[in-house]
């Protein structure tokens, strides 16, 4: 069956949306990682600048393949740059030939010729092995993927717990349209000690790289007068869901243990194959110093505030394998989801690759 390759325009939404449907990502865990009502709205939160290609099938017009590439303002190497994010990359079984992801990856370089960034990140679910060994082995005239560690994202379930005592006068509270200012600038001033931490503006919030992330979805730890760390609440279930559909391996027969185990445990349950997942991400979050502390009175506040929402399953938190504050923060009860970083570039982002230096990476949940 023939196939083209193409830009995909606002008119190809509905069958952009139709595909991943039925597209579900491989794993322990089969998810499908819908974009309704538009898939266009949704993918604001990857990039300010996205490009995504379609491959149509010739005889019945069907979306059959897709893939895109976003760019973004982010720290790099504690200097504001342009990074990019490959994502979205999905084919049906019976269109993977190495002649069809070659095609898309020649488009996929012309976009990148056109435009700023070098370096490209992706993330793949750790046990989806057979995406992983295609997209490393280079075939196919495929860019360089190069492992960039484990990303870590645990499931926590919402709860209230007691205050802890507070250190030195901290305190902290929801956030008001009038401390964007000062949490922008705080960003500003400290992000730059994480690799690809996001230059956030203004702008991003609303219909941005910040989609449906309000003020008040914010929380502040304050100590006097110094914000000592910030923490976000997002929900993106109007344009972005999971359906579960269904379990592999040894997970599909021990998920009734699990489920008991976790009722017990204060861990959040597997779902049912079918159901759609309803997660809180937190998001836009950074801790002056890694003090543990604010990070615990900031996690605590959101999980608290996450139980009083109807519609809220489980909270997310992401973190790369080396961050400061991972170690303390798989000690909380949660049900862990590993994922790879990988590192994307052609030929012209080599020399950018090898100048990377060691500051811990921070990936926003949100915008993988």
């Amino acid at each position: 069956m023939s196939t083209r390759i193409i830009k995909a325009e606002l008119q190809d939404d509905a069958d952009i949306r139709a595909l991943l449907r039925e597209s579900p990502v491989n794993g322990s865990i089969r998810i499908a990682f819908s974009r309704e009502p538009s898939y266009f709205e949704a993918v604001t939160v990857e990039g300010s600048v996205v490009d995504t290609l379609i491959c149509r099938c010739n005889e019945d017009a069907r979306v059959v393949g897709l893939g895109s590439r976003a760019e973004k303002r982010v720290f790099i190497n504690g200097r504001p740059g342009t990074a990019g994010y490959l994502g979205g990359l999905r084919i049906l079984p019976e269109y993977r030939s190495g002649m069809v992801l070659a095609r898309g990856y020649r488009e996929l370089q012309r976009a990148h010729v056109l435009g700023k960034a070098r370096l490209y990140i992706t993330s793949i679910v750790e046990d989806n092995e057979e995406a992983y060994e295609l997209l490393t082995s280079q075939r196919a005239g495929l860019p360089v993927y190069d492992d960039y560690g484990k990303y870590y994202t645990m499931a926590l379930k919402p709860a209230h717990k007691p205050r802890r005592q507070s250190s030195a006068g901290m305190m902290v509270r929801r956030a008001t349209p009038g401390d964007i200012p000062a949490i922008l600038h705080y960003l500003k001033s400290y992000a730059h000690q994480r690799q690809f931490y996001p230059c956030y503006e203004a702008r991003d919030f609303d219909a941005g790289l910040l989609r449906g992330l309000r003020a008040h979805d914010l929380y502040v730890c304050m100590q006097g007068h110094v914000l000592r760390g910030c923490m976000g609440l997002w929900d993106q279930s109007e344009f972005r869901q999971q359906t579960v559909h269904g379990y592999v391996g040894l997970l599909r027969l021990l998920r009734p243990a699990w489920n008991a185990y976790a009722r017990v445990a204060g861990i959040p349950a597997l779902p049912r194959t079918g159901s759609k997942m309803q997660p809180a991400l937190l998001s836009m979050w950074h801790i002056r110093d890694e003090d543990r502390n604010v990070f615990n009175a900031l996690l605590d506040v959101c999980l608290g505030d996450a139980a009083e929402r109807r519609d809220c399953d489980f909270v997310l938190l992401g973190m790369h394998e080396r961050d400061p504050l991972l170690a303390h923060a798989r000690k909380r009860r949660h049900y862990p989801f590993v994922s790879r970083i990988l590192l994307v570039y052609w030929s012209d982002g080599t020399s950018d690759r090898q100048a990377l230096d060691t500051r811990p990476p921070y990936f926003e949940l949100g915008g993988l």
